[in-house]
């Protein structure tokens, strides 16, 4: 009876990590059934052998067994919400120790996905408990389980399937992002990466160029895309001044690979410019203008990501999100914005804003509550519309945060270019599935992102020729976000030494259409071909 009690103790413990598997490889024939039966011989097989003596028991099983009840855990939660484990990415950001975006999960997952979760944790320690106490010490069997557990592994190594399956997948990610980590540190002292050499246009004076990065914005949500709300009123009635591509998207659904493109000469094509070169902030310096660096997104406690690589490039940096359980908006940047373009010039500003990241609520005003005042929302489809309404309200906040800037560079006369892109985008429950970005499933709905420029009556008046003045104010043709390195470089006028012939949104592309390919989970897809 102690023995049946054991493995029905076992069987809990490994119960999420059994139904997660099959679910994931399930639709794969013959070969998703052998990888799942494979790992269920593997789990009890190797909690046989490690519980065959009191030794083993508690030095080995018990913490294994804690540290999978905690992935149990979360994974539970994580595939009760979207359907698929935890995935690399958010993986990173639990280890990474971001607790803004890791307090705002937890309070957006609906009770009842709670309970079952918690309710998980405490039967599974409960059969821990009982499994070290009563469980009877064999080492012969332990012994012939080892040896099972052992040519299971070896098989489904073999098989291409073992770092596929939960819980040792995370093994693997968990080997490259530290791997990752260790590089981009590497990186931000390495003495052979080299400047890039920057030579800036002799007509440049005074003038300042800014970059706003917005997060988990799409243009599908914007009025000046044609959005049936009107989220962006200022936008609009200034859509006559700006240069808006209407078919832009980014080379990544996550921030820190869609930056590192953005920000780099680096391309999905060719990755060796990031590693080997440095970023805008370098070239822009390096040319004679001034760099500053104002972030709001959330301080990374342990591993550094590429666009705080490129930020500690910068003449001058300033990270403004330093309460975690209480960070700071968007707003709270200007006063610093309006510093710095009216301080050391010819200036260029980053502007990498918390934006439209979830939870919405929490990147707005009071001013800004236009489309809802109700923000008890969860993680459900049923929320679908109280989700959106909140969302809406982000890109409202938006559009005022860009009229206060370009309202100040009117004002003040300043010769000044202002151009916005998305990280990323964003879905919202479009499907009736997902919510969020980094999808195992991808979508279009991730890549789209706005992407445009402002340029004032002074720099008009300046630069009338200026490659951004000479195209139509509405740009169709497909642009993609990886090349605002080379279009920027092409608005300021910098000419390079050591970086070869690059291309630009803003010239026509003398090879013809191409393939737009994206990446996400360490995969890349057409762009044309995702969900839409």
């Amino acid at each position: 009876m102690a023995l049946l009690l054991g493995y029905a103790c076992l069987t809990a413990l490994f119960a999420p990590a059994v139904w997660i598997s099959v679910a994931e490889f399930r639709g794969q024939g013959a070969a998703g059934a052998a990888a799942t039966t494979a790992q269920i011989v593997l789990l009890y097989a190797l909690a046989i052998a490690l519980l065959a003596t009191p030794v083993t028991a508690y030095l080995l099983f018990a913490p294994f067994a804690v540290v999978f009840v905690a992935l149990n855990f979360l994974n539970l939660a994580f595939y009760l919400l979207y359907r698929q484990s935890i995935t690399d990415t958010i993986l990173t950001e639990i280890l990474r120790l971001n607790p803004t975006e890791s307090r705002e999960f937890i309070e957006s997952v609906p009770p009842g996905y709670k309970a079952v979760a918690f309710g998980y944790g405490l039967v599974s320690l409960a059969a821990l408990a009982y499994l070290l106490a009563e469980w009877p010490a064999a080492p012969d069997d332990g012994l012939v389980a080892a040896a099972v557990a052992l040519i299971t592994a070896a098989a489904a190594y073999a098989g291409g399937t073992f770092f596929a399956l939960y819980p040792q997948k995370y093994v693997r990610q968990i080997g490259i992002i530290v791997s990752r980590t260790r590089a981009l540190r590497r990186l931000k002292g390495d003495p052979g990466r080299a400047d890039i050499e920057a030579r800036a246009p002799a007509s440049l004076s005074d003038e300042v160029f800014i970059l706003v990065i917005g997060e988990s914005v799409r243009p599908a949500n914007l009025s000046l895309y044609g959005y049936g709300r009107e989220t962006t009123p200022f936008l609009t009635s200034i859509a006559d001044e700006l240069v808006v591509f209407e078919d832009a998207v980014s080379a990544s659904s996550t921030t820190h690979n869609a930056l590192k493109y953005a920000l780099t000469a680096a391309t999905l094509d060719d990755d060796a410019p990031f590693f080997t070169r440095k970023t805008l902030l370098n070239a822009t310096s390096r040319a004679g203008l001034h760099s500053t660096w104002i972030s709001n997104q959330p301080r990374n406690i342990v591993f550094d990501l590429p666009y705080e690589v490129a930020g500690a490039e910068a003449d001058h940096r300033v990270f403004l999100n330093n309460e975690p359980l209480h960070p700071p908006l968007d707003g709270d940047m200007l006063p610093l914005v309006f510093d710095t373009i009216e301080g050391a010039r010819p200036a260029f500003v980053v502007v990498h804003m918390f934006g439209s990241h979830f939870r919405y609520e929490k990147r707005v005003d009071d001013a800004s509550r236009r489309f809802t005042q109700d923000s008890s929302y969860v993680q459900d489809v049923r929320c679908r519309a109280n989700i959106v309404d909140n969302y809406d309200n982000t890109i409202l906040y938006l559009d005022g945060f860009l009229e206060r800037i370009i309202t100040r560079c009117r004002d003040r006369r300043l010769a000044c270019v202002l151009g916005f892109l998305s990280d990323h985008g964003e879905v919202l429950f479009d499907n009736g599935r997902d919510l969020g970005h980094a999808l195992v499933r991808p979508q279009r709905k991730e890549f789209e992102v706005p992407y445009f420029y402002w340029a004032s009556p002074e720099f008009r008046r300046r630069h009338p020729r200026n490659p951004l003045l000479g195209i139509a104010a509405r740009q169709s043709a497909p642009a993609e976000t990886q090349y605002v390195f080379e279009d920027l470089a092409e608005i300021i006028g910098l000419s390079f030494g050591n970086l070869g012939e690059m291309r630009s949104n803003l010239k026509p592309r003398g090879d013809g259409p191409r393939r737009r390919r994206v990446l996400s989970q360490d995969r890349f897809f057409e762009f044309d071909r995702l969900e839409t």
